[in-house]
């Protein structure tokens, strides 16, 4: 990062040649109501969307969204807030995103409200959000997308349950079932049963509505009817929709130290808010995931030795001993190599048993 002071008070200009390069694009930049010095004001939120983003989702995109948020750590610190979806080929696509101070029910119901202008997202009807309880977002959503699907990363929950309630307990409340009707097929899926309904292509399970595709137990009902499950594949999934969804792509922008002077206000970077307690030098990990950090485990790799050309172990472990250095030798199950002429002696005086062998007996060396 170049000189943040510099970059915040010229980030109105980036806002202005964003949108010179890409109209149609979204951006906007929050300041504090104070004014300050020279008629300066602070920084508060930027927000962008582009327009080949907006169109990318219109075009190709389920109607499945995810929100989320984590933390910068510049000079001036702030939160990251970020929205994403996923294409045909079941890869993320970032729709629009946000630099703002901190992660509340305000700025992110400041970012939900641009984010459904930007999408067409109307009142939420079918429509998915998959989030993880962020602070303030399940408000925001209910406020602006009353109509939503609105579905908890099963991940996230998981970890967070995990806390506060352990074996049997969490699963009760994690696996519960909900049932959609009574027609159409029971799957019986290890100790759970799933209610399946062709017609309307709904599962108890939730995964096919979710991503379009057939679950398990969708198949299992569709092959004892003897119907093709590609057939109930969605569209989303065509070769035709994923390449409509990268027809549109995001034009380069200058260089700031290239842009013209402007008429705009000079803005000031964020207060540095100090935290309470020591800062911590390492990131918190979820439930999960790994605490070791440093190397690859060489769990499940074969080792070979450079000595011996073995495998199952390396050269350090190797039985044979490492070779003196200019020796030569041809290794086998029973071989040792033969003393060369700097092999280190031991300490104390020497035994008829450790004095080395002198004259023409010596092991011979390659010349």
């Amino acid at each position: 990062m170049g000189d943040y002071a510099f970059e915040f008070g010229r980030i109105l200009d980036y806002k202005d040649e964003l949108l010179r390069t890409n109209p149609g694009s979204t951006c906007v930049v929050k300041l504090h109501e104070e004014t300050f010095e020279k008629g300066r004001k602070m920084f508060q939120g930027f927000y962008i969307c582009f327009d080949a983003m907006k169109k990318s989702f219109l075009a190709g995109c389920r109607r499945c969204i995810g929100l989320d948020g984590c933390f910068l750590k510049g000079v001036s610190k702030g939160q990251l807030l970020v929205a994403v979806c996923k294409d045909g080929n079941n890869q993320m696509l970032p729709l629009a995103w946000a630099v703002v101070e901190v992660e509340n029910k305000f700025t992110w119901a400041w970012f939900v409200k641009l984010l459904k202008e930007d999408l067409q997202l109307g009142d939420g009807t079918d429509l998915t959000i998959i989030l993880d309880m962020q602070k303030g977002l399940e408000i925001a959503i209910t406020d602006h997308l009353p109509n939503v699907e609105h579905r908890m990363c099963a991940r996230h929950i998981l970890a967070n349950w995990s806390k506060r309630w352990r074996g049997l307990e969490r699963k009760k409340c994690f696996w519960s079932i909900e049932w959609n009707s009574d027609t159409g097929y029971e799957v019986l899926h290890g100790p759970y049963r799933h209610v399946i309904d062709i017609q309307r292509q709904i599962c108890s399970c939730r995964a096919c509505m979710l991503k379009g595709i057939p679950c398990p137990h969708a198949i299992t009902a569709l092959q004892h009817r003897k119907l093709d499950p590609i057939n109930y594949i969605s569209h989303w999934y065509n070769r035709e929709t994923y390449i409509k969804t990268y027809n549109y792509f995001i034009q380069p922008v200058m260089n700031l130290k290239m842009l013209p002077e402007s008429q705009n206000i000079s803005v000031i970077p964020p207060h540095v808010r100090k935290m309470p307690g020591r800062p911590d030098k390492k990131r918190k990990k979820e439930q999960g995931e790994t605490s070791k950090t440093g190397k690859l485990s060489k769990r499940g790799i074969e080792m070979s030795c450079n000595t011996c050309h073995n495998k199952g172990h390396n050269k350090r472990k190797c039985p044979l001993g490492a070779p003196a250095s200019g020796t030569s030798f041809t290794a086998g199950p029973s071989s040792r190599p033969a003393a060369g002429p700097s092999s280190r002696l031991p300490s104390g005086p020497a035994t008829p048993s450790s004095r080395p062998p002198s004259g023409p007996t010596a092991a011979s060396t390659s010349t």
